[in-house]
């Protein structure tokens, strides 16, 4: 007997209805996994699209009560089985529905095309120095031998990693296997592009966020009918329907970037990882600041490891921290230290280009004493308070603990405390006073929001149409410009002071790498970090772009607390227009918690308001949970949500389970 019956998943973000539905098949019309139905549903036989995720010789009701498929069009194609295990994988991971998992997968399904991308292969291959071609040759031999083991390539910045991407992407090819490339952020693709284009031509696709809906469509087209071997993009290209796929590199791993803030709110490194282990995929990661979870995973075995210790150049940057308490004793309130003001000036005098960035990170602002560097933290979670400007209290966002804004610093007394928050606009403006002639750049989200703008931002600076680019976390990496060799960091203070267990982590990885923008041609490059807490230890590593002496700190102060990757977190989020009641609604999932957990095997942490509380006429709260177990603490997360949702009504209030939050 034949199939008769198709399984479809109902692309509805209903989760009531999250489940595959048995359809009559059209006569005559052929159909496989992962095909697109259009399909009726619901008492009116509402048109909704869907996806073929099986065939069926019988149905759970009698024949007389299927609906039959409406259409399966021919001008789309086959989702493969791969993507749709992917879809499957990621519904149980991230607590999903199928509909917004294939809606990470597909593109929107558009009928615009874009006429296919011509490139001119603009030169030959770069001569590999003793380190790159180690590594090259080490990673070849892992192919050879069908050693699937992820590698991680940590390398300081200008150590030249790209370039062993592209030897291994050109192998892979030889192969006849196919490529996927991730990059963080949307203003390093054209860079990225014009690397890879010079090496690789017309075989590149290219994907991002800021991309036209038809010129998505046309590009992942090109990847799924063989007109291209190479993805290129932000997190989502992982999704590139590739039939032979022999490698993923992610480069700048631990970029928070590749971790979607949207549901299902995925790790793009999971989906390569799920890749690596199901269809033996080479994974390679790199960066010149690994995260601690990676680098961990390398020190333990579970990934090699491939160490570059050197510059193409052979020359690294001169760093010097200013101390900004210092400058306030002096007399100096401006944003620029009295050093880094005269490297600009002698910059602009030598005609060399300058970027300054701003340390700063979405709307985190916290309260420090400019005069001795104190900052005000929770004692309970070893994080920073954050300030609430509407009602002048701190509060930490782990476990909820306020506290009043003091008058004067607890420490030495000093009227000098208050919330830290500065702007670009404020830093382009200081410094159009201190230098009228200087031609000035800024970006940010204020000047990328429209189509091409990062692109046209770089491209005007790389032509050196600009004197001095201000900007923040979209330039601190990955930018090569030959003509930077000086690098300023306004108030290095505010991503160590987020309130988060990974601010040290996080301020490293940011002054280490913004410091690699300079210098990384024939010009000795300069960097100069302001700080109010030059002591503190990611700043002082930083300073001297010591990686593994970082690590052994951070590492060390991860065990002590029990945070990741000694421990697993799995966040709840609880989101409504009505605060009240999702407060209350929370707190009952934290007494539910406390009942189950007699055996004290997990930690509740909150809940406690999210970093911005309200999003959309939407008021957030937060519950951490933390256990050893990755698993028992998935089930018991899920245990108590279900336990909730059967003693409350809990409609109108959105639930979101996130497993390793960022």
């Amino acid at each position: 007997m034949t199939n008769r019956y198709a399984e479809v998943y109902v692309l509805t973000r209903s989760r009531e209805v999250d489940r595959t539905f048995h359809y009559k098949l059209p006569e005559g019309r052929a159909a496989r996994e992962g095909t697109r139905a259009i399909v009726p549903f619901g008492a009116g036989d509402t048109r909704y699209e869907g996806y073929i995720a099986g065939f069926t010789e019988t149905a759970p009701v009698g024949e007389d009560k299927l609906k039959e498929i409406i259409d399966i069009p021919d001008d789309f194609p086959s989702l493969g089985a791969r993507m749709l295990h992917l879809i499957e994988w990621m519904r149980d991971r991230y607590f999903a529905t199928a509909a917004d998992c294939v809606r990470c997968a597909v593109p929107p399904a558009v009928r615009a095309r874009s006429g296919m991308r011509e490139f001119a292969a603009s030169g030959s291959p770069p001569e590999l120095t003793a380190e790159q071609e180690r590594a090259y040759g080490f990673i070849k031999k892992k192919f050879d031998a069908g050693d699937f083991k992820p590698t991680l390539i940590w390398g300081v910045t200008g150590s030249g990693k790209t370039e062993i991407y592209l030897r291994l992407i050109a192998e892979m090819l030889g192969r006849g296997k196919q490529v996927i490339m991730l990059v963080p952020e949307i203003s390093l693709t054209p860079q990225m592009i014009d690397v890879f284009a010079a090496r690789f031509g017309n075989l590149i696709a290219v994907t991002h966020s800021r991309l036209a809906a038809g010129n998505r469509y046309s590009e992942w087209n090109r990847a799924r009918t063989g007109g291209a071997s190479i993805m290129i993009g932000t997190r989502s290209a992982v999704f590139a329907p590739f039939n032979e796929l022999g490698l993923i590199i992610i480069d700048e791993e631990h970029d928070h970037s590749y971790k979607s803030d949207m549901s299902p709110k995925y790790a793009a490194k999971e989906i390569a990882g799920f890749f690596n282990a199901f269809y033996g995929t080479h994974l390679v990661f790199g960066s010149a600041t690994p995260s601690v979870e990676s680098y961990q995973a390398a020190s333990a075995g579970d990934t090699d490891l491939i160490t570059l210790t050197e510059r193409i150049n052979k020359t690294m940057p001169s760093v010097t921290v200013t101390d900004m308490r210092r400058e306030l004793e002096d007399g100096n309130l401006s944003l620029f230290g009295a050093g880094l003001r005269a490297a600009l000036a002698e910059n602009l005098k030598r005609n060399e280009q300058s970027i300054l960035f701003l340390n700063r990170r979405g709307h985190s602002t916290f309260v420090s004493c400019r005069r001795c560097g104190f900052v005000l933290k929770c004692e309970d979670c070893s994080v920073n308070f954050t300030y609430h400007i509407h009602n002048e209290l701190l509060m930490c966002h782990y476990c909820g603990k306020t506290a009043r804004n003091p008058a004067n610093c607890p420490v030495c007394g000093s009227k000098y405390i208050k919330y830290f928050g500065v702007g670009t606009q404020k830093v382009e403006r200081e410094l159009t006073e201190l230098f009228p002639e200087c031609r000035v750049l800024r970006m940010d989200f204020d000047t990328t929001g429209q189509k091409n703008s990062h692109e046209k931002i770089l491209s005007s600076f790389r032509r050196h149409q600009a004197d001095i680019l201000i900007g923040t976390q979209m330039i601190a990496k990955g930018l090569d410009i030959a003509n930077v060799t000086l690098v300023g960091v306004i108030c290095a203070d505010i991503s160590l002071n987020m309130g988060d267990f990974r601010c040290g982590e996080t301020t490293f990885q940011l002054l280490t790498q913004v410091a690699g923008r300079a210098g990384r041609s024939h010009a000795a490059g300069r960097v100069f970090i302001q700080s109010y807490n030059p002591e503190h230890y990611a700043v002082a590593f930083a300073r001297d772009q010591d990686y593994a002496g970082f690590f052994e700190h951070e590492i060390s102060l991860r065990r002590q607390m029990d945070y990741p990757p000694f421990t697993k977190l799995f966040q709840i989020t609880f989101g409504g227009e009505d605060e009240r009641r999702v407060i209350v609604l929370i707190y009952k999932l934290f007494e539910i918690m406390k009942y189950c957990n007699k055996n004290s095997r997990f930690e509740m942490i909150g809940p406690a308001p999210e970093i911005v509380r309200k999003v959309r006429k939407n008021y957030r709260h937060r519950l951490i949970v933390k256990a050893v177990d990755e698993i028992k603490l998935k089930n018991f997360a899920l245990y108590c949500v279900n336990k909730l949702k059967e003693h409350e009504d809990t409609s109108g209030v959105t639930m979101i389970l996130t497993p390793n939050p960022e």
